[in-house]
């Protein structure tokens, strides 16, 4: 029989050489905010806009940054290169997305692509439907005639109502999705768009890092809905509700269509051509294909286009080059198309730096890594989530000088000057869990900027008199809108008006 003294000596050994160990890797983590005992960096943890803070913390630390919260370590990752690195070029080992309680209870992990495990049959089926529609720039040509005509319908709406732009833009970004992923189209306050919107919004809080204390710890989703403070679940219930709903509505209907004969070609008409009797794990993948693509489209481009608006507000030199070009290149007598993009460096460049100025996904979407890694010499333990903090990368002094000025000449290559780094490289993230419509959102906002900017002075709105100036402020969560902000949005001309009356009456 082995003596006690023996057996508490060996076990005291044990605790020490695991925790001799446990502290030789955590020295080996990036650095970070001192954690407390047992509760770690929790109490460090801001409850919005977390990218403002991480910025802060990347001044101070670098670019990465490890916190603790209760025992998870999350890494930021503050660097293009060390994104590019880390979830691109060592994807195979960065690609899981983490345990998001919220996102599970809502049926995100199952039906929305930004949230479905990696390796599973439904992102691989998402992944493949969604590229083969808008992956490459001849797949996003074959929409851009769908992309004009909603543009140009949306110019009408603003001219005949200017008060309700905030809305115009919503319901133009929202129907043109609407049209390329179901062939439907929209009417003012379609209730389709409507919850598209509704949902979105919904998924960008249940994604959003410390915004739902069940996220943070895991053991809260084993609360029954009616215990107190479990309030929580009776919200992803009702997600779920949402999200069922635009998964079902919109598909049935082409479904129907199709039997009639009377369906416009769409992203879900060709699916369904392709395979009119899917199994029903196929069905539900091209339902939560279609309604992620019409989803996340209409969200993220619709704020893009808002922070388009506000910028032309806050910058008017910057408009006032972009509708020279236009002149000289389109001229007054009809409005900007596809074709002209070639000859209008200053209106891509224009996308480019409002990508870069108004990050749509500040703090992108969360990796995890399956196993242990190292990179320069710091540890990126297993199970460690990675935050890509694209707003600092977007708005990194040292990368883009005067990060908060708009100008779209920082990506544009002269003699002298060489073009800044493409946001396009950060600001749809990274590796295999890049967004896969990212073409198509190029195209949308590059065509509603150069033919609001053809049709439209935009300056800053005026109350007996005198200048109001427009309040600059941003939702939280893991998609970030500009809030409603007055403006004035006039006709250049009478021959632009003219053209806007053609083409949308």
């Amino acid at each position: 029989m082995i003596s006690p003294y023996i057996y508490y000596a060996l076990v005291g050994a044990f605790c020490a050489t695991w925790a001799l160990r446990a502290r030789r890797r955590s020295n080996l983590l990036p650095p970070g905010p001192k954690p407390l005992p047992l509760i770690g960096n929790i109490l460090d943890m801001p409850r919005e806009k977390e990218w403002f803070t991480f910025a802060e913390w990347a001044m101070e630390w670098g670019k990465l940054v490890s916190v603790n919260v209760l025992g998870q370590t999350m890494i930021i990752v503050n660097s293009v290169d060390v994104g590019l690195e880390l979830m691109a070029n060592r994807s195979g080992n960065y690609s899981e997305r983490p345990d998001i309680p919220m996102a599970e209870l809502a049926t995100y992990t199952e039906s929305m692509t930004g949230a479905i495990q990696y390796g599973t049959y439904t992102f691989f089926r998402h992944r493949t439907h969604i590229h083969k529609a808008v992956g490459t720039p001849a797949a996003v040509r074959q929409y851009e005639e769908a992309l004009e005509l909603e543009v140009g319908l949306f110019l009408g709406e603003v001219m005949r109502k200017p008060e309700q732009l905030h809305a115009h833009i919503k319901h133009m970004v929202g129907s043109s999705i609407m049209r390329i992923a179901y062939g439907h189209e929209s009417q003012q306050n379609d209730p389709l768009i409507r919850l598209a919107n509704i949902v979105m919004e919904e998924f960008s809080l249940a994604l959003a890092p410390g915004t739902y204390l069940a996220n943070m710890i895991p053991a809260l989703t084993h609360v029954p809905a009616w215990f107190p403070g479990a309030q929580f679940k009776k919200t992803a219930q009702k997600w779920a509700k949402n999200t069922r709903r635009m998964q079902d509505e919109p598909f049935e209907v082409v479904r129907e269509q199709m039997r009639q004969n009377t369906a416009q070609p769409s992203f879900t008409s060709r699916l369904l051509t392709r395979n009119p009797n899917p199994s029903p794990q196929e069905e539900e993948a091209m339902k939560s294909a279609a309604s992620s693509l019409f989803g996340g489209g209409s969200d993220t481009s619709s704020s893009s286009i808002h922070a388009f608006v506000l910028a032309m507000l806050l910058f008017p030199d910057v408009q006032r080059k972009a509708q020279a070009e236009l002149d000289a290149v389109v001229g007054p007598d009809r409005l900007p198309t596809f074709a002209d993009r070639k000859d209008l460096p200053y209106i891509d460049a224009m996308v480019l730096e409002i990508l870069r100025w108004h990050p749509v996904v500040p703090m992108g979407v969360v990796h995890r890594a399956k196993e242990d890694d190292m990179y320069e010499g710091y540890l990126i333990p297993k199970g460690a989530i990675l935050l890509p903090n694209a707003w600092f990368m977007l708005n990194n002094p040292d990368t883009y000088p005067e990060p908060r000025k708009f100008d779209p000449e920082r990506f544009i290559a002269t003699e002298t000057h060489k073009p800044a780094p493409d946001p396009t490289d950060s600001c749809f993230g990274f590796g295999r869990r890049r967004c896969p419509g990212r073409l198509l959102a190029n195209s949308s906002i590059f065509i509603a900027c150069a033919r609001i900017l053809a049709s439209f002075n935009i300056e800053k709105a005026k109350r007996d008199g005198k200048v109001v100036e427009p309040v600059i402020e941003q939702t939280t969560g893991i998609i970030s809108h500009i809030l409603p902000f007055e403006c004035s949005i006039t006709p250049r001309s009478a021959q632009a008006a003219r053209l806007i009356n053609e083409f949308s009456s």
